[in-house]
């Protein structure tokens, strides 16, 4: 604001940022050849969703739709070992669960 002398008079600036958070789980966990990630709450808006491994590799990338609220994943062609599932959401990359592939 310009005051009559016309100096500037400031005021602070907030910022906040409303998170609109995705959850879930998987199950079975520990999983042998398929798993699911159950939502806590159906998706509000179309979610690109990625299973990665321990090394941060992208293994297998989704495009799950609005109103989903379970997500099917194929482990059978992959080792033993921990993964990683994640959504994308207005380019925030969220951790949603993790499952352990075993035989």
């Amino acid at each position: 604001m310009i005051l009559p002398d016309g100096s500037l008079l400031f005021s602070d600036m907030v910022n906040f940022y409303m998170e609109a958070s995705i959850e879930g789980y998987t199950y079975p966990n520990p999983a042998t050849t398929s798993t699911f990630l159950r939502l806590n709450e159906p998706l509000t808006e179309d979610v690109q969703m990625e299973l990665t491994d321990n090394q941060g590799n992208i293994i297998e990338i989704k495009i799950v739709s609005a109103g989903t609220s379970e997500i099917f994943w194929d482990l059978s062609r992959l080792a033993d070992g921990r993964y990683y599932i994640y959504a994308i959401d207005n380019g925030r990359r969220t951790l949603i669960s993790d499952v352990m592939k075993i035989n």
